[in-house]
């Protein structure tokens, strides 16, 4: 099994293709037809993407976007100075993400997180570190501690986590936001995004077993049951993230470039925090 048509580079589609296994399907008891569907299971999928170039300060990055759907994750990148042994040094961080639910009215949203809180619409921000539910209008958000799940009228759900870095030169301790997909069952073939772009792949069998067909008048079947999303850790050299330099050169030959499905880097850029185009 090979996944194959999908917009991920080489590295990646290797590594998804590891995951999948056929399984032949269970007897089923006379006197019920006879059943010649197999099943695609794939277990859950965690990957790390190492971008070969450091976004800048000040950059807004697609995460992820579904046009059909109207979701448009957008995060802003942040940079500062941090003291080290050999000198300062330079590091970059998203600093704040903005989800916008551009479907027609009046379901139309914007959700904004960043250290001052989590602000929906144009209602005052909620506090992070507490634990709340919240509802606008048909989606919902809940809070635990210094991560929020949000929940999508179409199945879809975010987490999206705010993590306190080292110092910086100014002796502060800013917070970096990490997006993450825990259920991508709402989103369509047309998501996309640095991250979004991994929650689709086509599959095709690579040496067909004459027992996956039948002669039967049903024919025969096959079904695809996958993991409902694929759990991608986004880091870049000079990530303040702790480890992310190693986990660069960890990855060596298998490290994924910022020049996903032959885009550059470029592509992924935003004009502002809630721009869906």
């Amino acid at each position: 099994m090979r996944v194959i048509n999908s917009p991920l580079p080489r590295t990646a589609r290797k590594t998804l293709s590891r995951n999948y296994t056929v399984i032949p399907p269970a007897p089923i008891p006379a006197p019920e037809p006879l059943s010649a569907g197999f099943t695609i299971a794939v277990p859950k999928v965690e990957i790390t993407v190492c971008l070969d170039e450091d976004p800048v300060d000040s950059d807004v990055i697609v995460l992820l976007e579904d046009p059909l759907q109207g979701v448009f994750v957008n995060g802003r990148i942040v940079g500062d100075t941090v003291p080290g042994r050999l000198g300062d040094k330079e590091r970059t961080f998203i600093g704040e993400i903005a989800i916008v639910l551009n479907a027609p009215q009046p379901s139309r949203h914007r959700l904004k997180f960043n250290p001052g809180g989590i602000a929906v619409d144009s209602s005052r921000p909620l506090r992070w570190g507490i634990t709340s539910a919240y509802s606008f209008g048909s989606h919902t958000l809940e809070i635990s501690g210094m991560k929020v799940v949000v929940s999508l009228a179409n199945g879809a759900r975010f987490e999206i986590e705010s993590k306190r870095l080292d110092s910086n030169t100014d002796r502060q301790r800013p917070d970096a936001f990490t997006f993450n997909v825990l259920d991508n069952s709402g989103l369509t073939s047309a998501v996309d995004g640095i991250i979004g772009r991994f929650q689709r792949a086509s599959l095709i069998l690579d040496q067909p077993n004459s027992q996956l067909f039948s002669t039967s008048s049903s024919g025969c079947g096959l079904s695809l049951s996958r993991s409902r999303a694929v759990s991608v850790t986004l880091t870049w050299r000079n990530n303040g993230l702790s480890g992310s330099s190693e986990v660069c050169d960890a990855l060596g030959g298998d490290m994924l470039s910022n020049n996903l499905n032959g885009l550059q880097y470029t592509n992924f850029r935003r004009t502002s925090l809630y721009s869906t185009i």
